[in-house]
C-alpha cells in the first residue's frame, strides 16, 4: 500500500464519519422539520454510497467507470428525491399544513 492509497483510505474514512454525523443529526436533532431530516438522511446516504464505491475501487473490485456510473445514477436519484421533498413542502405550505 502506497501513500496515495493511504491518503484515499483516510479520505474515505472521513466521508463515512461525515455521513454518520449527518445521519445522527437527522435522527436526534429536533431543530429540523420532517423534510429537513429526510434531506439530511438523503445526504448521508449519498455520501455513504460515494465512500462505499471508493472502498470498492481501492480494493480493485470495481472499475473506475463503474464507480462513475454508480455515483452519477445515485446523484440523479438523490436530486430527484430532493426535488420531491421541496415540492411536497411547498404544497403543504400552500395548503396551510405545516410539517
Amino acid at each position: 500500500m502506497n501513500k496515495v492509497d493511504t491518503l484515499n483510505l483516510i479520505g474515505t474514512a472521513a466521508l463515512f464519519a461525515f455521513a454518520a454525523l449527518l445521519g445522527w443529526v437527522a435522527l436526534h436533532s429536533h431543530r429540523f422539520g420532517r423534510y429537513g431530516r429526510e434531506a439530511l438522511m438523503l445526504a448521508a446516504a449519498w455520501i455513504g454510497v460515494v465512500g462505499l464505491m471508493r472502498i470498492l475501487s481501492l480494493a480493485s473490485l470495481v472499475s473506475t467507470d463503474t464507480v462513475r456510473a454508480t455515483n452519477t445514477l445515485f446523484a440523479i436519484v438523490c436530486i430527484t428525491i430532493l426535488g420531491e421533498i421541496i415540492w411536497l413542502r411547498r404544497v403543504e405550505k400552500k395548503n396551510g399544513l405545516q410539517a
